[in-house]
């Protein structure tokens, strides 16, 4: 607007546009930067980030994986070496303000998993290990750690199995986790025909086996082709004869059919690891003394042939397939998924088959966390895509690959007579992926994610009919070769991590955050926020604040301490360039007017740049609301700033056709709190 004496006023008013290094700074929105550092938009101003304080003790030789995104009965468990720690939030700190980490089991391989809760336990998956964590009151520890491999479930693979040829009905599928396998057996007969003669007198016959050795019955009687009727023998079973009422006739060709117990039981497959447990009618037997078992030809051979009856003969035996066991233990992204509700858990990155998921199914009670049967497994596209994570969004599981999206499509089968969980696998989209496993995060119903080559995306939509539904929503401080942002660090570091604390998209890459605050815009125009020196490998929220755990092991806080570990934070706030809206008219800049927070003290400098040169004005901003307490006189000041401060400046810069300025403070415990600026100024004639 313009004043009587020719003068006018540009005014920034809210400065919550973040940084953009994609547009010409000459070219950017008033509230936009195209340089800004370690600087947010908070409680209505621009202002420094959160400051960051260890809270855990450094050890030595230790190294960061990862923590637990939501903490587990007040605790936060991380994965540091080859051990799980947990971090217990409602304990006091020492008084070295060091939080105490709690030793609960050793042995972890050491590469970065996922935890995930399934149930009432929490679960860490990663390559090589899948533990259960369970919180045990009552027990010796308040927290016990199994590893789910111990929990494998065995199958039963038979029923009604057939002693002779092990044989029968398909009831459970073999688990990956375990080479243990359980058939149950109908204990049968083995008919064999003895043939006498009779010769007119004799009325008794020796069958020559008695039930001594396993004569269980006699079956039939013939005389030649015709059945004898049962009365008119009696059958001693203990003796082994039969005894007729009447002498056969001479010359009569006696047929006894006789049933003898089955005491060798043939297993389903042969070379076995072991024959692990053999119960009768429930009973637990001892091997060498109840039977005897041929490894190599797989059968089990009873000292006592077993009594006729239903399944009651039960076999367990091993043998290990290290294949499919390890397809399911390299995997190290998890997810819990089942349509509307959570009824399985679904695994992904397996080394010997990057494009396949796998799930866990259901025993004889409920779905089991250590059985994941041979069928329950699909493969997401082209094998050399690996899959990289997985994200719920609405009621669709989407399966992450390198160079492509996909989903799965929940749905239940009968198979067998019984319920199994099928995830058939669709595209989404062909043409961009997600090479970077821990970026992905579900922001207000839709997934966000990044890759290497492009920066970080939103998903829109899960729909497979449209190739739009992926958008980029960092083109904003992507960067370029005369502007380095995030595409430069993340092709140099080659990875990164992201962080959702329900106000904010963090991604943590080589050593810098970038900071979509989704509060303040949504996915159309994002944006971003640029800080330095965050090192965590692995972030979460408690009580209201943000942790993490930096690839040393260590555990930070952030808050409102203005200083990193006790050093200076460099704060840096550009304006954008102005041309005042006229190239070809000279400017005189008549005043610049900050306005300020007064709640912290601070000294920030100011540069201006035009045209023709840079310098820096010799009077810095400085705030300074603590009274007459400090002893330091610089500090001093009649009075408390309750409200706002502004300070006016005169900057030298006379005739010029853009104008800039940059705010700076590096100073720790202080803040560079602003919350808007005018320039005011005089257009001049056009230069000819």
């Amino acid at each position: 607007m313009s004043g009587r004496s020719g003068e006018r006023t540009v005014i920034f008013r809210r400065l919550d546009g973040g940084l953009n290094l994609w547009e010409q700074e000459t070219e950017l929105e008033g509230n936009e930067s195209p340089e800004m550092q370690n600087l947010w938009w908070e409680d209505g101003s621009l202002q420094s980030r959160e400051g960051q304080t260890y809270v855990t003790a450094q050890a030595e030789g230790a190294v960061g994986y990862a923590a637990s995104g939501e903490p587990f009965w007040d605790r936060t468990f991380l994965h540091i070496s080859g051990k799980l720690y947990a971090l217990d939030h409602t304990a006091a700190p020492g008084d070295d303000r060091f939080y105490a980490l709690e030793e609960v089991f050793s042995g972890v391989p050491r590469d970065r998993g996922t935890f995930f809760r399934y149930g009432e336990h929490l679960y860490y998956k990663n390559r090589g290990g899948f533990f259960r964590i369970a919180y045990t009151p009552e027990g010796e520890k308040l927290f016990t750690v199994t590893k789910v491999e111990d929990l494998a479930y065995t199958p039963t693979i038979l029923l009604n199995a057939d002693p002779r040829t092990g044989s029968g009905d398909l009831y459970q599928p073999e688990n990956r986790l375990t080479g243990r396998k359980r058939v149950k057996y109908n204990p049968g007969v083995n008919a064999v025909n003895v043939v006498k003669q009779g010769n007119g007198t004799s009325r008794v016959f020796a069958l020559g086996a008695s039930e001594a050795s396993g004569l269980v019955g006699v079956e039939t009687v013939y005389f030649g082709a015709e059945v004898v009727s049962p009365a008119l023998y009696d059958v001693n079973l203990t003796t082994g004869t039969v005894t007729f009422t009447t002498a056969p006739g001479s010359g009569t060709d006696i047929t006894f059919v006789l049933d003898f117990a089955l005491s060798t039981y043939v297993l389903p497959e042969g070379d076995l690891d072991a024959v692990e447990e053999v119960r009768v009618d429930g009973v637990l037997l001892t091997p060498g003394e109840d039977y005897e078992a041929d490894l190599l030809f797989g059968d089990v051979t009873f000292l006592e042939a077993p009594a006729e009856g239903e399944n009651s003969v039960e076999i367990v035996y091993r043998k290990e397939n290290p294949e499919a066991k390890a397809s399911v233990m390299s995997c190290r992204y998890a997810a819990v998924y089942g349509g509307g509700v959570q009824v399985c858990m679904v695994l992904g990155g397996c080394a010997a088959q990057p494009n396949a998921i796998f799930w866990n199914g259901n025993d004889d009670l409920a779905m089991n966390p250590g059985y994941f049967p041979m069928p329950f497994y699909n493969l997401c596209g082209d094998s050399a895509e690996t899959v990289t994570g997985f994200g719920k969004q609405y009621t669709e599981l989407v399966v992450f690959k390198e160079r492509s999206i996909g989903k799965t499509a929940f749905s239940v089968e009968e198979v067998n007579g019984r319920d199994s969980i099928s995830l058939a696998y669709q595209r989404v989209n062909d043409k961009i992926g997600c090479d970077l496993p821990w970026s992905i995060q579900l922001i207000e119903n839709n997934l966000v994610f990044a890759n290497s080559r492009s920066g970080v995306h939103l998903l829109r939509s899960a729909s497979a009919a449209y190739e739009n539904n992926v958008s980029l929503v960092s083109r904003s401080v992507g960067g370029s070769d005369g502007r380095p942002g995030l595409l430069y660090d993340l092709r140099v570091a080659g990875g990164a991590v992201s962080f959702d604390d329900a106000q904010r998209y963090w991604l943590m890459v080589n050593g810098h955050a970038y900071v979509w605050d989704y509060r303040l815009s949504g996915g159309e125009k994002p944006c971003w926020f640029y800080f330095t020196n965050i090192h965590g490998v692995s972030w979460w929220s408690w009580g209201g604040k943000r942790f993490h755990l930096n690839a040393a092991g260590r555990v930070t806080e952030l808050g409102r301490v203005f200083s990193d570990y006790g050093a200076g934070i460099p704060k840096v706030y550009r304006f954008p360039a102005l041309n005042f809206g006229t190239y070809d008219r000279l400017k005189d800049v008549l005043r610049v007017i900050f306005t300020v927070r007064g709640d912290r003290c601070g000294s920030t400098r100011i540069r201006y740049k035009t045209d023709w040169e840079e310098r820096e004005d010799p009077t810095p901003i400085r705030v300074a609301p603590r009274g007459l307490a400090p002893r330091d006189l610089t500090e001093r000041d009649l009075g408390v700033n309750t409200f706002a401060v502004a300070a006016k400046r005169r900057p030298p810069c006379r005739r010029v056709r853009h104008f800039s300025m940059r705010l700076e403070n590096d100073t720790a415990g202080e803040d560079l709190a602003l919350l808007s600026a005018r320039v005011v100024y005089r257009l001049l004639g056009r230069e000819r």
